[in-house]
């Protein structure tokens, strides 16, 4: 959860009595100090803990309210566990290659012969189609993202400066130089001087991954004489810090056993743990009213646990295809019995 504000806030959890007091905080049930490292900054991020999902009744954490010390409302915003944090860009510089300019409309057949280092990078390019038209300006250029270890989220395009610029460009992806599929079109590249000032576009929105780009121009206009080129990396991914709720079941019908989660916890992943050795093909079903129809949420799968003289063998963990804070849960065995014990359901 993200907190834009000042001073110290407090984050305090709603009853369902209406607001009516100037500070709204003495219409929640629960309220927790947070003492913030820097005064004057301005966003936090704070990570709810167990006494919060404990007491928040809505599934959705509507509940969850952030307030300052005068007990006004802060705007706020909840966020994954895996959300990037919000930090500057990082811009690499990519290897790239003129293109000959081509005769004709056939740029879609354009085919490269390639030299590769040993790392799988480019080291020449030549064009197979098209005819070199003496000096004229290239008819695109090849962008080389192999060495990147993500996807790339932009690329951006430094040329010489040039009397006026205002071309158009669509950009192509490929693994292997020999497939391509388009990812951006009629993308405006433009350089413009006038009075002492300057407007430039040279930004190029990619938002995937592929180990090789082609701009090439979408008309007949001149590019300019390309001088570098870097790519936008996509940010990663926050590397989660599972932490488990181990649930005790209570027995239904031969095969089935019920649990409750006591808190809105995000779960998204799911293990089973037995006393014994055992090897049983499950479904994890759940829901958030007894009133409601159970839905699926894993399986089937078979889950295992085996343990000899050397070392414990067990089954993967569960990913959930959706993560949610349902309470109530079940397990269904494809064979169960009636003497079956009720396995700990474990969940992330």
């Amino acid at each position: 959860m993200t907190l834009l504000h000042r001073v110290i806030a407090i984050v305090s959890l709603a009853v369902a009595t209406p607001a009516l007091a100037a500070d709204a905080r003495q219409d929640f049930r629960e309220q927790w100090p947070l003492q913030l490292s820097a005064a004057q900054a301005g966003a936090y991020r704070l990570m709810l803990g167990e006494a919060q999902y404990r007491s928040a009744v809505s599934p959705q954490l509507a509940d969850v309210q952030v307030f300052n010390a005068r007990g006004q409302a802060l705007p706020s915003a909840l966020f994954s566990a895996d959300q990037p944090l919000a930090q500057a860009a990082e811009w690499q510089a990519l290897p790239w290659f003129p293109l000959p300019a081509q005769g004709g409309s056939g740029g879609d057949d354009l085919q490269l012969l390639t030299e590769r280092n040993t790392d799988g990078s480019v080291r020449r390019v030549e064009a197979r189609l098209g005819r070199s038209v003496g000096n004229a300006s290239p008819g695109g250029w090849l962008v080389d993202a192999s060495a990147l270890r993500t996807g790339v989220q932009a690329l951006r395009l430094d040329w010489e400066a040039p009397q006026a610029l205002q071309v158009r460009v669509r950009v192509d992806a490929s693994d292997d130089l020999r497939d391509w599929q388009r990812v951006a079109d009629d993308v405006p590249l433009v350089d413009l001087q006038h009075d002492g000032r300057r407007l430039q576009q040279r930004r190029i929105e990619i938002g995937r991954e592929a180990k090789y780009f082609r701009i090439v121009p979408t008309g007949g206009d001149a590019l300019p004489a390309l001088s570098a080129v870097q790519a936008e990396r996509v940010a990663t991914a926050q590397a989660i810090a599972w932490q488990w709720r181990a649930l005790s079941g209570a027995a239904g019908r031969p095969g089935e056993f019920e649990y409750t989660l006591d808190g809105r916890f995000p779960i998204a992943q799911v293990d089973i743990a037995t006393p014994d050795n055992s090897v049983v093909q499950w479904t994890l079903l759940s829901r958030d009213d007894a009133n409601q129809p159970w839905q699926v949420r894993a399986g089937p799968w078979v889950a295992y646990q085996l343990q000899d003289t050397d070392a414990r063998r067990q089954s993967q963990t569960q990913s959930l295809a959706v993560a949610t804070r349902d309470r109530f849960w079940k397990l269904t065995a494809a064979q169960g019995t009636a003497a079956m014990p009720a396995p700990t359901l474990k969940l992330g």
